[in-house]
Protein backbone atom coordinates (compact mmCIF):
# COMPACT_ATOMS: atom_id res chain seq x y z
CA UNK A 1 0.00 0.00 0.00
CA UNK A 2 2.24 2.60 -1.06
CA UNK A 3 1.14 6.21 -1.42
CA UNK A 4 3.23 8.88 -4.06
CA UNK A 5 2.81 12.39 -3.54
CA UNK A 6 4.96 14.22 -6.00
CA UNK A 7 5.47 17.26 -8.72
CA UNK A 8 6.74 17.86 -11.41
CA UNK A 9 9.80 19.09 -10.15
CA UNK A 10 12.54 16.15 -10.34
CA UNK A 11 15.17 18.46 -8.61
CA UNK A 12 12.92 18.13 -5.53
CA UNK A 13 14.06 15.67 -2.42
CA UNK A 14 12.99 12.20 -2.40
CA UNK A 15 11.14 11.08 0.90
CA UNK A 16 10.10 8.06 1.61
CA UNK A 17 8.34 7.56 4.77
CA UNK A 18 7.60 4.11 6.44
CA UNK A 19 4.20 4.67 8.09
CA UNK A 20 1.21 7.00 7.80
CA UNK A 21 2.16 10.34 10.00
CA UNK A 22 -0.38 13.25 10.89
CA UNK A 23 -1.16 15.73 7.82
CA UNK A 24 0.55 18.50 9.28
CA UNK A 25 4.05 16.89 9.25
CA UNK A 26 3.49 15.60 5.56
CA UNK A 27 2.37 19.28 4.64
CA UNK A 28 5.65 21.03 5.30
CA UNK A 29 7.58 18.01 3.75
CA UNK A 30 5.16 18.05 0.38
CA UNK A 31 6.29 22.28 0.19
CA UNK A 32 9.98 21.46 -0.80
CA UNK A 33 9.67 17.61 -1.40
CA UNK A 34 7.97 15.01 -3.57
CA UNK A 35 6.97 11.60 -0.78
CA UNK A 36 5.80 8.48 -1.34
CA UNK A 37 4.70 6.70 2.15
CA UNK A 38 3.20 3.03 3.46
CA UNK A 39 -0.03 3.82 3.96
CA UNK A 40 -0.98 1.84 6.56
CA UNK A 41 -1.13 1.86 10.48
CA UNK A 42 1.18 -1.00 10.65
CA UNK A 43 4.48 -1.25 9.60
CA UNK A 44 6.08 -1.95 6.25
CA UNK A 45 7.72 -4.88 5.79
CA UNK A 46 11.47 -5.14 5.48
CA UNK A 47 10.89 -6.40 1.45
CA UNK A 48 8.91 -2.78 1.33
CA UNK A 49 11.29 -0.62 2.85
CA UNK A 50 14.31 -2.86 0.09
CA UNK A 51 11.52 -2.06 -2.53
CA UNK A 52 10.70 1.56 -2.48
CA UNK A 53 13.95 3.13 -0.15
CA UNK A 54 16.59 2.88 -3.69
CA UNK A 55 16.98 6.81 -4.55
CA UNK A 56 15.83 8.61 -1.90
CA UNK A 57 17.35 11.29 -0.49
CA UNK A 58 15.43 10.91 3.40
CA UNK A 59 14.22 8.41 5.00
CA UNK A 60 11.32 8.72 7.76
CA UNK A 61 10.90 5.59 10.12
CA UNK A 62 9.73 4.31 13.50
CA UNK A 63 11.34 3.10 16.49
CA UNK A 64 9.95 -0.42 15.48
CA UNK A 65 11.89 -0.32 11.79
CA UNK A 66 15.34 -1.96 12.02
CA UNK A 67 17.13 0.52 9.83
CA UNK A 68 20.43 -1.36 8.83
CA UNK A 69 22.98 -2.01 6.34
CA UNK A 70 20.86 -4.02 3.82
CA UNK A 71 18.43 -0.88 4.27
CA UNK A 72 21.20 1.39 3.95
CA UNK A 73 23.00 -0.19 0.73
CA UNK A 74 19.66 -0.83 -1.02
CA UNK A 75 18.64 3.41 -0.58
CA UNK A 76 22.45 3.76 -2.15
CA UNK A 77 24.33 7.05 -2.23
CA UNK A 78 21.66 9.32 -2.85
CA UNK A 79 20.40 8.65 1.02
CA UNK A 80 21.34 11.91 2.72
CA UNK A 81 19.11 11.64 5.93
CA UNK A 82 17.27 9.33 7.96
CA UNK A 83 14.74 10.58 10.46
CA UNK A 84 13.30 8.73 13.32
CA UNK A 85 9.69 9.62 15.01
CA UNK A 86 12.09 8.91 18.31
CA UNK A 87 13.79 10.56 20.52
CA UNK A 88 16.47 7.37 20.54
CA UNK A 89 17.97 6.07 17.57
CA UNK A 90 18.90 2.11 18.98
CA UNK A 91 16.96 0.89 16.25
CA UNK A 92 18.92 2.80 13.53
CA UNK A 93 22.93 1.47 12.61
CA UNK A 94 24.25 4.99 13.40
CA UNK A 95 28.03 3.84 13.06
CA UNK A 96 27.22 3.00 9.75
CA UNK A 97 25.41 5.97 8.61
CA UNK A 98 28.24 7.96 10.08
CA UNK A 99 30.69 6.11 7.63
CA UNK A 100 28.59 6.99 5.00
CA UNK A 101 27.90 10.29 6.00
CA UNK A 102 23.97 10.57 6.42
CA UNK A 103 22.47 12.52 9.18
CA UNK A 104 20.73 10.78 11.98
CA UNK A 105 18.00 12.93 13.36
CA UNK A 106 15.56 12.33 16.26
CA UNK A 107 12.41 14.05 18.39
CA UNK A 108 14.18 16.44 20.97
CA UNK A 109 14.91 14.33 23.96
CA UNK A 110 12.76 14.72 27.44
CA UNK A 111 14.57 15.36 30.65
CA UNK A 112 15.20 12.96 33.27
CA UNK A 113 13.42 15.05 35.11
CA UNK A 114 10.65 15.60 33.06
CA UNK A 115 9.92 11.92 32.55
CA UNK A 116 9.98 11.69 36.33
CA UNK A 117 7.64 14.88 36.95
CA UNK A 118 5.14 12.66 34.49
CA UNK A 119 5.46 10.08 36.15
CA UNK A 120 4.78 11.07 39.42
CA UNK A 121 1.79 12.80 37.61
CA UNK A 122 0.38 10.00 36.34
CA UNK A 123 0.40 7.99 39.56
CA UNK A 124 -1.82 10.84 40.94
CA UNK A 125 -4.55 10.34 38.43
CA UNK A 126 -4.81 6.71 39.02
CA UNK A 127 -4.73 7.09 42.67
CA UNK A 128 -7.28 9.35 42.46
CA UNK A 129 -9.57 7.49 44.54
CA UNK A 130 -7.24 7.34 47.56
CA UNK A 131 -8.57 10.87 48.14
CA UNK A 132 -12.00 11.36 46.33
CA UNK A 133 -13.69 14.41 47.36
CA UNK A 134 -10.30 16.33 46.33
CA UNK A 135 -10.41 19.99 44.70
CA UNK A 136 -7.05 19.10 42.69
CA UNK A 137 -7.75 19.68 38.89
CA UNK A 138 -5.64 16.87 37.76
CA UNK A 139 -6.06 18.03 34.14
CA UNK A 140 -4.12 21.10 35.21
CA UNK A 141 -1.64 19.34 37.45
CA UNK A 142 -0.29 17.12 34.44
CA UNK A 143 0.16 20.22 32.31
CA UNK A 144 1.55 22.03 34.88
CA UNK A 145 5.33 22.85 34.41
CA UNK A 146 5.69 22.54 38.18
CA UNK A 147 4.26 18.96 38.69
CA UNK A 148 5.48 17.67 42.07
CA UNK A 149 4.81 21.62 43.58
CA UNK A 150 1.15 21.20 42.87
CA UNK A 151 0.88 17.42 44.26
CA UNK A 152 2.63 19.15 47.32
CA UNK A 153 -0.23 21.10 47.77
CA UNK A 154 -2.56 18.14 48.15
CA UNK A 155 -2.01 17.51 51.80
CA UNK A 156 -4.03 14.60 51.41
CA UNK A 157 -2.41 12.69 49.17
CA UNK A 158 0.79 13.38 50.62
CA UNK A 159 -0.48 12.01 53.73
CA UNK A 160 -1.43 8.28 52.18
CA UNK A 161 1.77 8.57 50.07
CA UNK A 162 3.78 8.77 53.15
CA UNK A 163 1.86 5.10 54.09
CA UNK A 164 2.97 3.41 50.96
CA UNK A 165 6.25 1.24 49.67
CA UNK A 166 7.21 2.12 46.81
CA UNK A 167 9.73 -0.14 44.33
CA UNK A 168 12.01 0.94 41.67
CA UNK A 169 13.39 -1.02 39.36
CA UNK A 170 16.15 0.45 37.75
CA UNK A 171 18.14 2.71 39.83
CA UNK A 172 20.26 5.13 37.08
CA UNK A 173 19.37 8.79 36.61
CA UNK A 174 15.67 8.46 35.92
CA UNK A 175 15.71 6.02 38.66
CA UNK A 176 16.83 8.47 41.14
CA UNK A 177 15.32 11.86 39.94
CA UNK A 178 11.99 9.30 40.54
CA UNK A 179 12.89 8.18 44.39
CA UNK A 180 14.02 12.46 45.05
CA UNK A 181 10.82 13.52 44.27
CA UNK A 182 8.92 10.78 46.19
CA UNK A 183 11.29 11.53 48.89
CA UNK A 184 10.03 15.30 48.69
CA UNK A 185 6.26 14.18 48.51
CA UNK A 186 6.85 12.24 52.28
CA UNK A 187 7.28 8.61 50.92
CA UNK A 188 9.46 6.99 54.30
CA UNK A 189 9.82 3.42 52.67
CA UNK A 190 11.79 3.31 49.18
CA UNK A 191 13.17 0.21 48.03
CA UNK A 192 14.66 -0.47 44.80
CA UNK A 193 16.93 -3.40 42.54
CA UNK A 194 18.99 -3.05 40.12
CA UNK A 195 22.02 -5.21 38.54
CA UNK A 196 23.93 -4.27 41.96
CA UNK A 197 23.42 -1.86 44.54
CA UNK A 198 24.16 1.71 43.54
CA UNK A 199 26.25 4.00 45.84
CA UNK A 200 23.71 6.98 45.46
CA UNK A 201 21.06 5.25 45.86
CA UNK A 202 21.94 6.33 50.03
CA UNK A 203 20.95 9.93 49.19
CA UNK A 204 17.48 9.30 49.17
CA UNK A 205 17.45 6.60 51.69
CA UNK A 206 16.50 3.61 49.09
CA UNK A 207 17.50 -0.02 50.25
CA UNK A 208 18.51 -2.64 47.34
CA UNK A 209 16.30 -5.85 48.00
CA UNK A 210 15.96 -8.90 45.56
CA UNK A 211 13.61 -8.69 43.01
CA UNK A 212 11.03 -11.19 44.03
CA UNK A 213 11.24 -8.87 47.33
CA UNK A 214 10.23 -5.83 45.53
CA UNK A 215 7.38 -7.71 43.71
CA UNK A 216 5.94 -9.16 46.64
CA UNK A 217 6.56 -5.93 49.25
CA UNK A 218 5.72 -3.01 46.88
CA UNK A 219 2.66 -0.68 46.86
CA UNK A 220 3.70 1.05 44.27
CA UNK A 221 6.11 0.38 41.27
CA UNK A 222 8.23 2.24 38.96
CA UNK A 223 9.96 0.63 36.12
CA UNK A 224 12.95 3.27 35.55
CA UNK A 225 15.43 1.03 33.02
CA UNK A 226 14.99 -1.64 31.06
CA UNK A 227 18.89 -2.33 32.66
CA UNK A 228 19.23 -5.69 30.22
CA UNK A 229 16.34 -7.56 32.20
CA UNK A 230 14.34 -7.85 29.43
CA UNK A 231 16.73 -10.20 27.33
CA UNK A 232 15.75 -12.85 25.37
CA UNK A 233 17.21 -15.70 27.50
CA UNK A 234 14.74 -14.56 30.64
CA UNK A 235 11.82 -13.09 28.29
CA UNK A 236 9.93 -10.13 29.91
CA UNK A 237 10.70 -8.99 33.49
CA UNK A 238 6.90 -8.76 33.44
CA UNK A 239 4.84 -11.37 33.17
CA UNK A 240 2.23 -13.60 34.64
CA UNK A 241 4.43 -15.17 37.07
CA UNK A 242 5.80 -11.49 38.12
CA UNK A 243 2.16 -10.15 38.31
CA UNK A 244 1.22 -13.39 40.98
CA UNK A 245 3.68 -12.13 43.14
CA UNK A 246 2.59 -8.70 43.21
CA UNK A 247 -0.27 -7.43 45.62
CA UNK A 248 -3.80 -7.14 44.09
CA UNK A 249 -3.64 -3.24 45.07
CA UNK A 250 -0.31 -2.25 43.76
CA UNK A 251 0.04 -0.26 40.70
CA UNK A 252 2.88 -0.15 38.38
CA UNK A 253 3.90 2.08 36.64
CA UNK A 254 6.63 1.37 33.66
CA UNK A 255 8.65 4.32 32.01
CA UNK A 256 10.94 2.33 30.06
CA UNK A 257 8.42 3.13 26.72
CA UNK A 258 6.67 -0.83 27.65
CA UNK A 259 9.50 -2.72 26.57
CA UNK A 260 9.64 -5.09 29.64
CA UNK A 261 6.29 -6.04 29.18
CA UNK A 262 4.45 -9.04 28.46
CA UNK A 263 0.98 -7.31 27.59
CA UNK A 264 -0.95 -9.95 27.42
CA UNK A 265 -0.35 -10.81 30.93
CA UNK A 266 -0.82 -7.75 32.03
CA UNK A 267 -4.37 -7.22 29.81
CA UNK A 268 -5.43 -10.40 31.78
CA UNK A 269 -3.75 -9.35 35.15
CA UNK A 270 -5.86 -6.16 35.21
CA UNK A 271 -8.98 -7.75 33.84
CA UNK A 272 -8.90 -10.17 36.30
CA UNK A 273 -8.29 -8.01 39.47
CA UNK A 274 -4.67 -9.32 39.86
CA UNK A 275 -3.46 -5.51 39.86
CA UNK A 276 -5.08 -2.48 40.91
CA UNK A 277 -3.79 -0.34 37.85
CA UNK A 278 -1.51 0.44 35.26
CA UNK A 279 0.54 3.35 33.75
CA UNK A 280 2.19 2.84 30.48
CA UNK A 281 5.00 5.24 28.53
CA UNK A 282 3.76 5.48 25.13
CA UNK A 283 5.53 8.54 24.54
CA UNK A 284 6.89 7.04 20.66
CA UNK A 285 3.18 5.31 20.23
CA UNK A 286 4.50 1.94 18.40
CA UNK A 287 4.46 0.26 21.65
CA UNK A 288 0.62 0.22 22.12
CA UNK A 289 -1.19 0.33 18.98
CA UNK A 290 -4.40 1.87 19.02
CA UNK A 291 -6.80 -1.17 18.38
CA UNK A 292 -4.74 -3.13 21.39
CA UNK A 293 -6.98 -4.61 24.26
CA UNK A 294 -5.04 -2.39 26.81
CA UNK A 295 -6.49 0.78 25.72
CA UNK A 296 -10.06 -0.42 26.44
CA UNK A 297 -9.53 -0.94 30.13
CA UNK A 298 -10.39 1.64 32.61
CA UNK A 299 -7.54 0.72 34.77
CA UNK A 300 -4.50 0.98 32.36
CA UNK A 301 -3.13 4.77 31.82
CA UNK A 302 -0.71 6.40 29.40
CA UNK A 303 2.05 8.62 29.79
CA UNK A 304 1.46 11.46 28.67
CA UNK A 305 -1.67 11.90 29.83
CA UNK A 306 -3.09 13.70 27.13
CA UNK A 307 -0.60 14.49 24.51
CA UNK A 308 1.38 12.15 22.79
CA UNK A 309 -1.05 8.99 22.89
CA UNK A 310 -3.16 11.43 21.22
CA UNK A 311 -3.08 12.18 17.16
CA UNK A 312 -2.71 15.60 18.83
CA UNK A 313 0.70 15.01 20.09
CA UNK A 314 1.56 13.12 17.25
CA UNK A 315 0.88 15.80 14.64
CA UNK A 316 3.21 18.06 16.97
CA UNK A 317 6.23 15.47 16.83
CA UNK A 318 5.82 14.94 12.52
CA UNK A 319 5.92 18.67 12.30
CA UNK A 320 8.70 19.07 14.84
CA UNK A 321 10.50 16.42 12.67
CA UNK A 322 9.46 17.27 9.13
CA UNK A 323 11.46 21.16 10.26
CA UNK A 324 14.24 19.52 11.35
CA UNK A 325 14.25 17.69 8.02
CA UNK A 326 13.72 20.70 5.82
CA UNK A 327 16.27 22.68 7.75
CA UNK A 328 18.92 19.77 7.16
CA UNK A 329 18.57 19.57 3.73
CA UNK A 330 18.60 23.01 3.11
CA UNK A 331 22.69 23.14 5.26
CA UNK A 332 23.48 19.91 2.82
CA UNK A 333 22.35 21.99 0.27
CA UNK A 334 24.65 25.24 1.27
CA UNK A 335 27.36 23.11 1.67
CA UNK A 336 27.22 21.27 -1.49
CA UNK A 337 27.06 24.87 -3.06
CA UNK A 338 30.40 26.36 -1.67
CA UNK A 339 32.35 22.18 -2.25
CA UNK A 340 31.24 22.93 -5.98
CA UNK A 341 34.28 23.32 -8.26
CA UNK A 342 34.27 26.69 -10.21
CA UNK A 343 33.96 25.92 -13.87
CA UNK A 344 35.76 28.22 -16.49
CA UNK A 345 35.45 28.92 -20.02
CA UNK A 346 37.83 27.94 -22.65
CA UNK A 347 40.75 30.40 -22.32
CA UNK A 348 39.38 32.11 -18.90
CA UNK A 349 41.89 32.02 -16.18
CA UNK A 350 40.91 30.76 -12.63
CA UNK A 351 43.20 34.04 -11.54
CA UNK A 352 40.79 37.01 -11.55
CA UNK A 353 42.59 39.84 -13.74
CA UNK A 354 44.56 42.50 -11.90
CA UNK A 355 45.21 45.98 -12.68
CA UNK A 356 48.98 46.46 -12.31
CA UNK A 357 50.31 49.88 -12.67
CA UNK A 358 53.40 49.93 -15.25
CA UNK A 359 56.45 52.14 -13.57
CA UNK A 360 58.38 53.81 -15.47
Amino acid sequence: MLSVISTTKSCRPKVYITRQIPQKGLDLLLGRCNVSYWDSHDPATKTELLVNIPGCDVLICMPTDKIDRDILNAAGPSLKIVATMSEDSDHIETSECSRRNIRVLTLPKITFDTVAQMAIALLRVITADWTSGSNSNLNLIIQSKDVIQNIKNDATYCLELSNRTVGIIGMGPLGLSVGKMLKSLGVSALIYNDIKSVAMATDIDASFVEKDILLETSDIIFVCSNLGLSSGKNGCLFNKAAFHKMKSSAILIDVTKGLLANFTDMYNALRDGELEAVGLDVREYDVIPNRHPLASLENCYFLPFRECYKWDGRRKCSAELATSILSALQEIEISKKKQEPVICSPGESLVPKMSIPVHI
